[in-house]
């Protein structure tokens, strides 16, 4: 289904970029901000985080209604299938034991660089949160080369 945009057109204030013109379901923001609500709750199990995470992405997936990104259906099934995703991924890395060993370690290192190296070049058409994306870009790298050097020294090599 078209965005909201395309089918009401003038009749709503349209805030962001105007090259939204492909498919809107399911809404992205509110996915990603499900799987981290959802990934947070299941691995500390504190319930009063989890109800605060849990609000702020249903605020995440509001906003992408308020701001005329994307109907509400698209925002229930992003927030929908967010929630699988974290689930899933915490059922699988339960079930997944290459992260005990050096292998593993580097592998899950070298992915994690890799994705963090991406952040520097990838253009979100936000220049307003180019910033912050920098910063973020710079200290996932950071993170990622300190945990790479603490495995590096545990392994002797």
């Amino acid at each position: 289904m078209d965005r909201p945009l395309m089918v009401l057109g003038d009749q709503m204030h349209f805030i962001g970029s105007l090259e939204l013109h492909n498919s809107s379901f399911p809404s992205g923001h509110t996915m990603a901000a499900f799987v981290l609500a959802g990934v947070v709750t299941l691995v500390i199990r504190n319930n009063r985080l989890s109800a605060g995470l849990f609000c702020l992405a249903l605020l995440v997936g509001v906003s992408r209604i308020a701001v005329g990104a994307h109907w509400p259906m698209d925002v229930a099934a992003g927030a929908a299938l967010g929630w699988f995703s974290a689930w899933a991924g915490w059922k699988l890395a339960a079930h997944w034991h290459g992260a005990t060993t050096i292998t593993g370690q580097r592998l899950l290192a070298g992915l994690f660089l890799l994705f963090a190296l991406m952040l520097f070049w990838l253009d979100t058409d936000y220049p307003q949160a180019l910033g912050l994306q920098i910063l973020i870009a710079i200290s996932a790298t950071l993170a990622i080369l300190t945990y790479s050097w603490q495995v590096w020294r545990k392994s002797g090599v």
